[in-house]
């Protein structure tokens, strides 16, 4: 779940883990391209947050429009769509 959705600056994702995993975040732009992925590391059991800034990978504020994220965790995977203000 992402808060809030449209963000302006920052969102805050979160999600729940079932065990002890490695996380990493992929952004994607409308088109599909990814614009950030990020290994968030070894993350605990549990509701879990990661905030993402906005940025690209070479740290440039990307435009307003519609991202999606995704979520690997595991053998788990988990998309969703966030709207940039």
């Amino acid at each position: 779940m992402a808060f809030p959705n449209p963000f302006n600056n920052t969102v805050a994702i979160k999600y729940a883990l079932y065990e002890n995993t490695t996380v990493v975040f992929e952004f994607m732009d409308i088109l599909g391209r990814t614009i950030l992925k990020t290994n968030t590391g070894h993350q605990e059991q549990g509701i879990n947050e990661f905030n993402w800034n906005g940025k690209d990978a070479k740290g440039n504020e990307v435009p307003s429009g519609v991202y999606f994220y995704r979520i690997r965790a595991g053998n788990q995977t988990v998309e969703n769509k966030i709207i940039k203000q």
